[in-house]
């Protein structure tokens, strides 16, 4: 019965043992586990502010991407206006030279042989002289428009 008690109290032993052993190693598993849920929530934390980082850089895009479509519709709108006052201004001299040939037919001015082309300093400066010839000339004629009337300020 001794025999029996001994070999019963060092199983007993072993399995207190065995028991303090896994005991043990649930305890660092649990640290494991902690260590990992806390990288895990960090991680998690990251990526969320990642995804925030690039949603808000998405939106930056997309507003200059707007901007951007507006400033090439106003670019197109005066391109288009620009156009419109060249074809104005293409009509508005077809009646000028219209007018002038008009003029120059009504006008007992004797026509003078062509002289030699000035230098481009002196044809600025004849330019200049008759154009404002011309307005002094032609200024208060609102009859010669094409309208009739005076333009409005």
């Amino acid at each position: 019965a001794l025999v029996q008690r001994i070999t019963v109290h060092s199983e007993q032993a072993r399995g207190s043992e065995q028991i303090m052993r896994s005991a043990e190693k649930m305890r660092t598993i649990t640290k494991h586990v902690e260590r990992s849920s806390q990288e895990q929530s960090r991680g998690g934390k990251q990526i969320t502010r990642s995804i925030e980082s690039i949603s808000e850089m998405v939106s930056q895009l997309n507003s200059a991407q707007r901007e951007q479509a507006r400033g090439g519709e106003q670019i197109l709108a005066a391109v288009e206006q620009l156009r419109e006052i060249a074809r104005k201004q293409e009509s508005r001299f077809g009646e000028l030279a219209r007018v002038v040939d008009q003029l120059s037919t009504t006008t007992a001015t004797p026509v003078e042989p062509r002289q030699p082309r000035p230098c481009p300093n002196e044809r600025a400066k004849w330019s200049k002289r008759n154009y404002y010839r011309f307005l002094d000339r032609f200024r208060g004629r609102f009859d010669l428009l094409i309208g009739g009337e005076p333009p409005r300020s």
